[in-house]
């Protein structure tokens, strides 16, 4: 599943009893990176599941709350706010019963970053703003749309060749490139006003 940074995510964990007359016990979910439970629901003491005791792991920051439907066992979630970078990874729920054996359930949460940085250049590598030019009539005009984060939709500069360069991969599930989005227009001609042409990166 993704998240985009900064919204909130809710990681599914199924806490639906192998047999009527049974419950869960004890719930643990693990991010795969790190050695202990990042968040733990403790219900062997407790009379109902809502008398069950929680408890997050500091990884987490006062950001996690395990929700529980006593109508929906199959529809609990662990519920993340404020996702960060970091939140990205591998997190296994593991659900032990009381009398049925323990399951456990695998979700991959992928963190996606926004675009925050808009660079436009020229063949060359050189970055360019405000009015460029002049050029030779009978030259073409290379113009390159770099975009930091999510990939530009297509169709936002023009008729485009969609380069993604060294996707930005940090830990295996956070999502984060450089685009490089590229045009070449045809030979230039002299025209009367001079030829001019607004792009949007």
């Amino acid at each position: 599943m993704h998240a985009v940074i900064g919204t909130t995510v809710s990681l599914p964990c199924n806490l639906s009893p192998p047999s009527p007359d049974d419950s869960f016990s004890l719930v643990l979910w693990y991010r795969l990176d790190l050695p202990n439970p990042i968040y733990t629901l403790d219900a062997r003491s407790a009379t109902a599941p809502g008398d069950a005791t929680h408890f997050a792991n500091k990884v987490l920051g006062g950001r996690a709350r395990f929700n529980i439907s006593t109508q929906r066992p199959s529809a609990a979630s662990l519920t993340l706010e404020n996702v960060q970078e970091d939140d990205a990874g591998e997190y296994r729920c593991r659900v032990d019963f009381r009398r049925g054996r323990t399951l456990s359930w695998l979700v991959k949460l992928n963190v996606i970053v926004p675009t925050n940085s808009l660079v436009i250049k020229d063949k060359d590598n050189k970055t360019l703003s405000g009015t460029i030019g002049p050029y030779k009539e009978g030259s073409s005009l290379t113009l390159v749309c770099e975009s930091q984060g999510v990939p530009l939709k297509p169709g936002l500069f023009g008729r485009k060749r969609h380069e993604l360069e060294s996707p930005r991969i940090i830990g295996p599930f956070y999502l984060s490139y450089l685009l490089s989005c590229l045009r070449t227009s045809p030979p230039l001609k002299r025209s009367q006003p001079p030829q001019t042409g607004l792009r949007h990166c």
